[in-house]
């Protein structure tokens, strides 16, 4: 089988993060959606300094496209880590992406997978096509088709691009059994629960 490969699509979540009501944060989601970048960095980075993980994760974004800023991987990296230990499912598949890239950092496959992981633990379909990627390359994590199938097949029925031929690639390499162990696990997972889809034995 083909080892897969990484798409562009990696980076689907470079905007911005509105939901919290924390004072300047609609002032700069606003100054951003007006292209005055500036400003949206002036209200976002206060709120990102004192911990406000939608503000660190929208930081990440602008370093990354060099929105009011200088173009800067690894400020990026920096500000998506933050946001991403704070359990920002968009700010894990980032972190992981850069890291699978070597933007901002030395490439790290298996830093990449496990940021991936987490943020596919919490329903991200992008980051459970990663993690099914993954596991079917062996890149990152130990080659397990059985896991590469559970985490595409969840991603699949999300909807998420690109799934169905390595999907079928994989289902041909597995016995009935070991089918069935594969949807047994996708069948039984649950989002934002710590290792749902566990290594098996």
């Amino acid at each position: 089988m083909r080892p897969p490969i990484l798409r562009p699509a990696l980076f689907l979540f470079l905007f911005l993060a509105t939901c919290p009501a924390d004072a300047g944060f609609k002032e700069g989601v606003t100054a951003f959606r007006l292209g005055d970048y500036a400003a949206a960095l002036r209200e976002f980075r206060p709120l990102a300094e004192k911990g406000v993980a939608e503000a660190q994760f929208n930081l990440g974004v602008m370093y990354r496209q060099g929105l009011g800023v200088k173009e800067d991987p690894a400020e990026a990296l920096r500000w998506y880590r933050k946001a991403a230990e704070r359990g920002h499912a968009k700010a894990q598949l980032n972190l992981g992406t850069l890291y699978a890239r070597g933007l901002g950092a030395k490439e790290d496959p298996a830093e990449a997978f496990k940021w991936h992981r987490r943020a596919a633990e919490q329903g991200l379909a992008p980051a459970q096509r990663l993690v099914g990627e993954a596991y079917a390359a062996g890149k990152g994590a130990p080659r397990d088709l059985i896991l590469a199938h559970a985490w595409l097949s969840l991603a699949q029925k999300k909807g998420e691009p690109g799934v169905s031929e390595l999907l079928r690639e994989v289902a041909a390499r597995l016995s009935p059994s070991e089918l069935w162990e594969a949807q047994r696990l996708a069948e039984s997972w649950e989002p934002k629960r710590p290792d749902a889809i566990p290594a098996r034995p």
